[in-house]
């Protein structure tokens, strides 16, 4: 079976942000059920059955939820780290105050200790 990236790329960017909004929005469920499409997104990716390059494509659109979680699976499978890195400290930096500024300086904590990222 032939993976459409342009299908792939546009569950990601929706599973990201329903995944932003239902967690702002308490609704636990909806944010569980995005995270495990972006997992398997993820878990794909990891095993190179979908192309690295999805990611840094990612890292590009427009919204910070797809920027903030392609950022951080960049570093989990350690592909151009230094361009998440990047993306992570500026979101950390201008969404200090937001949840989101919090988990990117929080992933960044752990990539930090760690060395590696688990999803």
């Amino acid at each position: 079976m032939k993976i459409n990236y342009e299908d792939v790329r546009q569950k990601y960017i929706n599973a990201a942000i329903l995944h932003r909004k239902s967690s702002y929005n308490g609704d636990y469920k909806t944010a569980n059920k995005q995270y495990k499409v972006l997992k398997k997104i993820y878990d794909q990716i990891e095993k190179n059955v979908i192309e690295k390059k999805l990611l840094l494509d990612l890292l590009e659109y427009n919204d910070i939820s797809v920027k903030s979680w392609a950022a951080a699976h960049m570093l989990g499978i350690k592909y151009e780290i230094s361009k998440a890195e990047k993306e992570l400290i500026n979101i950390a930096t201008i969404h200090d105050a937001e949840m989101i500024g919090f988990s990117a300086k929080m992933t960044l904590n752990v990539w930090a200790q760690q060395g590696f990222l688990k999803f």
